[in-house]
C-alpha cells in the first residue's frame, strides 16, 4: 500500500458488488422473459390461431347436441319439454 494513499481496497466494494449483480439480474431476466416468449407463447398462440382457424362451430354444436350434453335440445334436434 501507497502511504499516501488514504483509500482503502474494501472502500465502494458494496456499491461496485451492487451494481454489477444489478446487472447481471437484468440480462438475466431479460434473457428468460425473451425465451419464455418465442419458446412458450409464441407457439401457443400458433396453436390456438391454428385451432380457431378450423373450428366448424355447427359441426361441433350438433356433435354435442347428439351426444346429450344440452338439456334444452334432445338428441336429434327436438326441443325440450319446458321450451
Amino acid at each position: 500500500q501507497n502511504a499516501g494513499s488514504t483509500e482503502t481496497p474494501l472502500r465502494g466494494l458494496l456499491k461496485s458488488q451492487l451494481q454489477r449483480q444489478f446487472v447481471y439480474g437484468l440480462i438475466f431476466t431479460l434473457s428468460i422473459t425473451a425465451l419464455w416468449k418465442f419458446g412458450v407463447m409464441e407457439p401457443k398462440k400458433k396453436k390456438y390461431a391454428e385451432f380457431y382457424k378450423n373450428l366448424d362451430v355447427q359441426k361441433d354444436f350438433e356433435r354435442m347436441r347428439d351426444v346429450g350434453v344440452f338439456q334444452s335440445v334432445k338428441p336429434g334436434g327436438a326441443v325440450g319439454e319446458g321450451w
